[in-house]
């Protein structure tokens, strides 16, 4: 097929990303419909213009930003913002390079440009919701506080742990597992306030039957044998109504229980203020299955519902890292394979030593990740989920923090059959021991 230049004009015209072509002394010599519709410019407004008059040039400099691509001959996802004819600024991600002849000599520059503006409005609503999960959080709270007067100890702790949890970056993951974890505080909560009730229904009873032997006992030189008789089959037919055997039985058991549901509040607040510490600025060694045990039980009642939870612990050294950063990666990873389940799957978490690194395997049963995505699923913003199920940060933090660490992320996935993660981390990161 022959195409004329009106053809590939026709083509670049219609492309949905804005497009400026500049000649060498950056002036607009083309640019596509699209570019004309977002800046509100007519193509004799904006022919011959300086393409800089289109960019903000305040923060970011955009002639010198010209320069090094003259100099490199292209840019790649640069962040800028385009001014529209009215002064308004756009958001924007550029892509750029340079035009050149036979000779080397420079003949014009290519600009596209994504308009930003979906994303940003993205963040904004991503930026609400996570209001509205804190908001939640604290409802949840005050529920707490008023079904479990004694456990004010507990309520305390779970305060500070929130506080800290809101100064600190993890909010924005934590806050859609907090309806989660005041579920399992709220469930042992429960029973031991259910517990108390009855403790004290039982109480009440056995005292009447024991002031009645009291009554009897003061009594007992002042009636006759018959009456005497008669006042203790009375006290032992109340006895055998409340079925006193029973309720002495019963009142070990429900002790324990209110002891056990304590315990599970106890070590959920105090896991949760772990994981929210914002932690010391320097590496410290820390035990990597003590910190995934930690996780997984803030975590549990994002799983329980959807899988069965494997753990396979090996014998690992301790890691010189920061804790609080590496329990984050995990609980994104947990959180990322619990929601990849749709009905009843597993997820198999093991841990082993290395080459020098201590390593993390995490697996599921649930959806597979699509072979096109694999490559992008630690971009940030990149997300297959619908809007308000997630961010699109949280591998991409994931990815950074253990980077940071002097470690990788790989990941084996296969559609329709589940996804691994291996995490790989120095037991002593040289970097991290400098700082010591």
């Amino acid at each position: 097929m022959i195409c004329d230049q009106k053809y590939f004009e026709n083509i670049l015209s219609n492309m949905i990303d804005i497009l400026i072509v500049t000649d060498p002394d950056a002036t607009v010599g083309f640019c596509n419909n699209i570019t004309l519709d977002v800046l509100g410019y007519t193509l004799k407004d904006i022919e011959g213009m300086s393409v800089g008059r289109l960019f903000d040039d305040k923060e970011l400099q955009f002639f010198g930003l010209i320069k090094r691509l003259i100099k490199e001959g292209c840019i790649r996802n640069k962040g800028l913002y385009m001014l529209t004819k009215d002064g308004d600024r756009i958001p924007v991600v550029v892509n750029g390079s340079v035009i050149r002849d036979e000779n080397d000599k420079i003949e014009g520059m290519v600009m596209v440009a994504k308009d930003m503006r979906e994303v940003h409005q993205l963040i904004t609503e991503l930026a609400q919701i996570n209001e509205d999960l804190e908001t939640r959080v604290s409802e949840r709270t005050e529920e707490l506080r008023i079904a479990v007067e004694m456990s004010k100890d507990a309520y305390s702790d779970l305060q500070q742990a929130q506080a800290q949890l809101l100064q600190s970056e993890k909010m924005a993951s934590v806050g859609q597992l907090a309806a989660g974890i005041a579920h399992e505080i709220n469930n042992p909560a429960g029973f031991v306030s259910s517990n108390l009730k009855t403790l004290e229904d039982y109480i009440k009873d056995i005292k009447s039957v024991l002031n009645d032997y009291k009554t009897i006992l003061l009594n007992y030189s002042n009636v006759s044998d018959n009456n005497l008789v008669n006042s203790i089959r009375a006290v032992k037919e109340k006895e055998d109504s409340i079925d006193m055997s029973f309720l002495l039985n019963d009142i070990d058991e429900i002790i324990s229980e209110t002891r056990e549901g304590m315990k599970r509040i106890s070590k959920i607040v105090k896991d949760l203020k772990e994981f929210s510490h914002i932690g010391s600025d320097k590496p410290e060694y820390a035990d990597i299955n003590r910190g995934i045990e930690s996780t997984l039980n803030i975590v549990w009642n994002e799983l329980k519902y959807k899988a069965e939870v494997i753990t396979v612990y090996g014998d690992i050294p301790q890691v010189l890292c920061y804790p609080q950063q590496l329990n984050q990666v995990f609980m994104n990873l947990f959180v990322n394979a619990a929601q990849a389940i749709n009905e009843k799957g597993a997820i198999k978490i093991r841990t082993f030593f290395e080459d020098n690194h201590a390593i993390v395997e995490i697996s599921d049963t649930g959806n597979g990740i699509a072979p096109e995505h694999v490559s992008r699923i630690f971009e940030p913003f990149f997300t297959t989920k619908p809007v308000g199920k997630g961010t699109g940060l949280g591998l991409a933090v994931a990815y950074a923090i253990i980077r940071k660490h002097g470690g990788e992320i790989k990941v084996d996935s296969e559609l329709g059959k589940g996804t691994v993660f291996r995490v790989y981390i120095p037991v002593e990161y040289e970097n991290f021991k400098k700082v010591l």
